[in-house]
C-alpha cells in the first residue's frame, strides 16, 4: 500500500502547474492551492482507513481458521494442498510443511485411494455429494477416519473442504460386527453431527443386502441409497422420529416402506438407542427388521378378531370394552343378562352412568378401570356393588386388562365381571357363625368355596401368629401351612369330594415353627349339597406329642439298657459257663488220655506176650504131643485153638477203641481250645469237623429216629483271624438249633429225613462266609424281631436257655465286625449265613452286609 503523494506521475503534474511562467498555471490563489491539498489529504486517509479494516478482517478470519476443531484445507486442482489450519497437525501430527509438501492421495489409505480420487473428480466436475468418508495416516503410521464437506470454487478449481475426525464413531462401531452376522434384518450404526442434515453409516451388517438390496460397502462410501430407498410417503415419518430421538435421545422406533433396487415394496420396522458423543454427534445403534410378512397377516388377524368377536359374545360372563374415556364401546349378551341394560342403551355411555350407584363399594373397581387407561396392566380381581337397570344391588368381582398396540400404547381396556351376590351372602352367612366359634379353645379356620381363608377365630391368631385372614391368605393359604405337601393335597381332594377329613399333621406358624395338630377339616355345604366353603378345627398337641416322644425316648432308653444288661449277663453267664466247660472239658480230655494212653501203650506188649504164652503152649504140644492128668484138663477146657484164633481180633478191637478215644479227646481240646491263643488263625473247616465230632451224639441215629445227614461244601481255601473259641461256640449254637428244629418238625408232621449243610465260600466283601442249612420246622414270624435277644427262646422249658443265639450275634458281630442273620430255606427249614472277615479290626461293609 502506499499514499498518492508518493506517485511520481502525480508528483510531474503539480510540477507542472504550479511551475512559474507556465501557461497553464491560474493566477496565484493561496486559497485554492490548501483546498487542493486537503482533499488529496482526506482521499489518502480514506484509502488507508479502508485498508486497516481489510487487514482486522483478515485477521479475524485467520484467527477463527486457525482455532476451529474441525480440520480446513484448500487444495488445488492438482491434488496438493495449498493451505491447511492446525487441526491438520494435531489430528494427524504432521507439520504444516510436510502436508503441504506431498500429494493429500499420499495420505490416505490405500484401500480408500480409488474411492478418493473418484469423489474428488466428482467434486471438481461440480457433480459431488459433498460428504465423503476415508482413512488418513498420522505420522505414529495409525490411520483416522475422517469425514470430508467440500466446496470447489469453478474460477480457480481449488477444492474448499472441512473434515471432521470420527474414528470414534467407527471404533464404536466395530462392537457391531461380531454379531451383526448372526441377527435377522441388518445391524447398524448411524452417525449425525451437530451440524448435520443427513448423517453416515458408520457400520451396517451384510443383511442390509437381503433387506434393501444395498452392499454394504456402498453405503458406507455414500449413505443417500439408504434415503433414497426410502417410499416417498413415508419420508417423514423417517426424519420426524429420527429428529425426536436426536433432540431428547429417547428410543428410535419406526414403521416405514422401502423400494428396492429391483422395484419391490418391504416394510420395514427399526429399533435403535441413541448415544451422544462429546462432540455433539449423535450415534444410534440398533436393527431393521423386514416385517412385511407380519402386515401381510393383517387379514388374518382380522379374522381372528371376528371369531375371538364371536366368542366375546357367546361369552357366559359379562364382557365390556371400553375405550380411553371410560365410555362402553362394546357390550356383549352375558352384559345385558347381568345388568339389564341393552347394549344400544349401554354402548357410548360413562361407566358412572350405568351400574356404579354413586357412594357405592365399587369405587375400587373404577379406580383400577381408571389406572387401565393409563397402560397399568392390571391382572386380579377385585369385587364391588353394581346395580342393575332395575335398580337391584348386587355384588359383581371384577377383572380389567389393557388392550395395547404394536406400540405397547394403551387403546381400549377390556372387562370381565360375574355377578358373585350369591356367593357374598354364602360368606354372609358363614360369618354369623363366626360369635359361635370366637371363644373356642382351639383354632377355627374358615375358607370359601375356592378355598380362600375369611375367618379365623382369636385362637387361630394366636396359634399360627397371622393377625388377619388377608395375611394367612398373601402367606400362600392352607397349603402353605402344611408341612407335608402331600397331605395338604390330600386334605383338599377330600374336601372337595364333600367329605371330612381327620388326623394328625404338621403345621408351620407364621415364624416357621413346626406344630403338632389333631386337625377336623368339614365341607360346608348349601341348601342344594354343593360345597361353599371349609371349616378346620385345629387343635394343638404339641405338648402331647413332645410328652409321647419323650417317654418313648425313656422307655426306649430303659429297654436299650436292659439290652444291655441282658446281654452282659448273658455275656458273663456264658463266659462262666464255658470257662468251667473248658476247664471241665480239659479235665476230662486229660482223665480220658491218660488211662487210653496207658491202654494203648501196653497193647503191644500184650500181644507180644501173649504171642510168646502161645509159642511155649506150641513147644509144650510138640514135646508132649500126649498130656496127661491135669493138664489134659485144662488144655481140653480152654481151647487154645480158638483162642490163637481171636485174642488178634480182641487186640485189635481195642487197638481201635483207643485211637477213637483220642480222636475224641483232640476234638475236645480244639474245640476247648484252652492250651491256645485267644486270638490266632485257624482253619475253619477244621473247626467245624471237631464242633460235629462234639456234637456227634446229637446227630447220630437214636431210638426215635434215623441219623442226621451231615452234608460239607468246602470252597473256601485259607485261614482266619479269628477268637477261636468264640467261633467254635458260635458253630455249637448254629448246629444244635438245626438239630432241634428237624426234631422239632420229625416229632409234629414226620417228614424226610433230618439233614444239615453245612458251607463255607469266599464272601463278596472279601471275608468268608459260612452257611448252615437244615430242613427242619422253621422260625415263626412272630419269634424273628426278637430272635437275637437275650433270654428268648421258643423252646420247651428245659430245653433252651435263650442265650444261644444271642452270644453267638455278639460273637459274629460285635468281636469279629461280621454279620449274622437267618433266612428261610427253600423248600422249608432254615438257614444261618455267618460272614466275618478275614482279620480283626477289618469290618463287613454295611452295604455289602444288606
Amino acid at each position: 500500500m502506499h499514499s498518492p503523494a508518493d506517485d511520481p506521475s502525480r508528483q510531474s503534474a503539480i510540477a507542472l502547474e504550479t511551475a512559474p511562467g507556465s501557461p497553464f498555471s491560474p493566477p496565484p490563489d493561496p486559497m485554492a492551492a490548501l483546498r487542493r491539498e486537503n482533499e488529496r489529504l482526506r482521499a489518502e486517509n480514506e484509502q488507508l482507513r479502508r485498508s486497516n479494516q481489510q487487514l482486522r478482517q483478515d485477521d479475524w478470519q485467520r484467527r477463527f481458521y486457525h482455532i476451529s476443531a474441525e480440520l480446513m484445507c484448500i487444495a488445488d486442482p492438482s491434488g496438493r494442498f495449498l493451505v491447511v489450519n492446525d487441526a491438520f497437525e494435531k489430528v494427524l501430527g504432521y507439520a504444516k510443511g510436510e502436508l503441504l509438501a506431498r500429494p493429500f492421495i499420499d495420505f490416505v489409505h490405500p484401500d480408500d485411494r480409488e474411492a478418493t480420487l473418484r469423489e474428488a473428480a466428482r467434486a471438481l466436475a461440480g457433480t459431488g455429494s459433498g460428504l465423503f468418508r476415508n482413512r488418513y495416516r498420522t505420522k505414529t503410521g495409525e490411520y483416522r477416519w475422517l469425514s470430508w464437506l467440500s466446496d470447489t470454487d469453478p474460477e480457480s478449481g481449488n477444492v474448499y473442504a472441512v473434515a471432521r475426525d470420527v474414528t470414534e464413531a467407527h471404533t464404536t462401531a466395530a462392537r457391531l460386527k461380531s454379531i451383526s452376522e448372526s441377527i435377522p434384518g441388518a445391524v447398524y450404526q448411524f452417525a449425525l453431527g451437530p451440524d448435520e442434515a443427513i448423517g453416515y453409516f458408520p457400520y451396517i451388517s451384510p443383511g442390509i443386502l437381503e433387506l434393501y438390496g444395498l452392499k454394504p460397502e456402498d453405503i458406507a462410501t455414500s449413505q443417500q441409497a439408504m434415503f433414497d430407498a426410502v417410499h416417498e410417503d413415508d419420508m417423514a415419518i423417517l426424519q420426524a422420529s429420527t429428529e425426536r430421538s436426536r433432540v431428547d435421545l429417547s428410543e428410535w422406533r419406526c414403521h416405514y416402506r422401502i423400494v428396492t433396487p429391483a422395484g419391490e415394496t418391504k416394510w420395514v420396522q427399526g429399533r435403535a438407542r441413541p448415544e451422544r458423543l462429546e462432540d455433539g454427534t449423535v450415534v444410534w445403534e440398533g436393527i431393521l427388521l423386514d416385517v412385511t410378512d407380519l402386515r401381510r397377516t393383517k387379514t388374518q388377524l382380522h379374522e381372528r378378531e371376528r371369531r375371538l368377536s364371536w366368542l366375546f359374545e357367546q361369552s357366559p360372563m359379562a364382557a365390556i370394552e371400553w375405550d380411553l374415556d371410560l365410555r362402553v364401546k362394546t357390550w356383549n349378551a352375558a352384559a345385558v343378562k347381568t345388568f339389564g341394560f341393552s347394549a344400544s342403551e349401554a354402548i357410548g355411555r360413562h361407566a358412572t352412568e350405568l351400574m356404579w350407584p354413586t357412594g357405592s363399594e365399587g369405587v375400587e373397581v373404577l379406580t383400577d378401570l381408571g389406572q387401565a387407561t393409563l397402560g397399568t396392566l392390571l391382572e386380579r380381581r377385585v369385587t364391588g356393588e353394581n346395580r342393575t337397570r332395575a335398580g337391584r344391588r348386587i355384588q359383581c368381582s371384577w377383572f380389567h386388562r389393557t388392550l395395547v398396540d404394536d406400540e405397547g400404547q394403551p387403546v381400549s381396556i377390556l372387562s370381565k365381571a360375574w355377578d358373585v351376590t350369591e356367593q357374598k351372602a354364602a360368606e354372609e352367612e358363614l360369618r354369623r357363625y363366626r360369635h359361635a366359634v370366637e371363644s373356642s379353645s382351639h383354632a377355627i379356620g374358615m375358607t370359601d368355596g375356592q378355598g380362600r381363608h375369611c375367618y379365623q377365630n382369636e385362637a387361630f391368631t394366636k396359634l399360627y401368629g397371622y393377625e388377619t385372614p388377608e395375611e394367612f391368605n398373601a402367606a400362600g393359604g392352607i397349603p402353605a401351612i402344611f408341612d407335608n405337601p402331600a397331605i395338604a393335597r390330600d386334605v383338599l381332594d377330600t374336601l372337595g369330594r364333600g367329605e371330612t377329613w381327620m388326623g394328625e399333621v404338621r403345621h408351620r406358624d407364621r415364624d416357621g415353627k413346626v406344630l403338632e395338630i389333631l386337625l377336623r377339616a368339614d365341607p360346608i355345604f348349601d341348601d342344594e349339597d354343593q360345597v361353599i366353603g371349609y371349616m378346620g378345627l385345629n387343635a394343638d398337641i404339641t405338648n402331647l406329642k413332645e410328652t409321647q416322644r419323650q417317654l418313648q425316648a425313656a422307655k426306649a432308653k430303659a429297654e436299650k439298657s436292659l439290652r444291655q444288661l441282658q446281654r452282659t449277663q448273658a455275656q458273663l453267664i456264658q463266659n462262666e459257663k464255658m470257662s468251667s466247660l473248658g476247664q471241665l472239658v480239659a479235665g476230662i480230655a486229660h482223665e480220658i488220655n491218660n488211662p487210653a494212653s496207658f491202654i494203648g501203650g501196653n497193647l503191644s506188649h500184650a500181644q507180644n506176650y501173649i504171642r510168646d504164652l502161645l509159642e511155649v503152649v506150641d513147644t509144650y504140644m510138640a514135646h508132649c504131643p500126649e498130656p496127661t492128668g491135669a493138664i489134659a484138663d485144662i488144655h481140653e477146657d480152654i481151647d487154645v485153638d480158638f483162642i490163637r484164633q481171636d485174642v488178634p481180633e480182641l487186640l485189635g478191637s481195642m487197638r481201635t477203641g483207643v485211637q477213637r478215644i483220642q480222636t475224641i479227646v483232640n476234638s475236645l481240646k480244639t474245640f476247648a481250645r484252652l492250651d491256645e491263643a485267644e486270638v490266632k488263625e485257624v482253619d475253619l473247616h477244621e473247626s467245624i469237623e471237631s464242633t460235629l465230632t462234639v456234637l456227634s451224639s446229637r446227630w447220630q441215629p437214636t431210638d426215635g429216629r434215623a441219623a442226621i445227614a451231615i452234608e460239607r461244601s468246602y470252597g473256601f481255601e485259607g485261614e482266619v483271624e479269628c477268637f477261636a473259641g468264640d467261633l467254635n461256640q458260635v458253630f455249637a449254637h448254629l448246629i444244635t438249633n438245626a438239630i432241634d428244629a428237624i426234631e422239632e418238625r420229625l416229632g409234629k408232621v414226620g417228614g424226610p429225613p433230618g439233614c444239615i449243610e453245612i458251607s463255607t465260600a469266599p464272601a463278596i466283601s472279601g471275608g468268608v462266609q459260612i452257611a448252615i442249612a437244615d430242613n427242619g420246622a422253621g422260625i415263626p414270624e412272630e419269634a424273628r424281631e426278637a430272635l437275637y435277644d437275650p433270654f428268648f427262646t421258643t423252646k420247651a422249658i428245659g430245653r433252651g436257655t435263650g442265650l444261644g443265639l444271642s452270644m453267638a450275634y455278639q460273637t459274629v458281630v460285635d468281636k469279629h465286625g461280621g454279620r449274622l442273620h437267618h433266612e428261610d430255606r427253600p423248600g422249608g427249614g432254615t438257614i444261618a449265613i455267618i460272614e466275618i472277615p478275614l482279620r480283626l479290626g477289618d469290618r463287613v461293609p454295611l452295604a455289602i452286609a444288606s
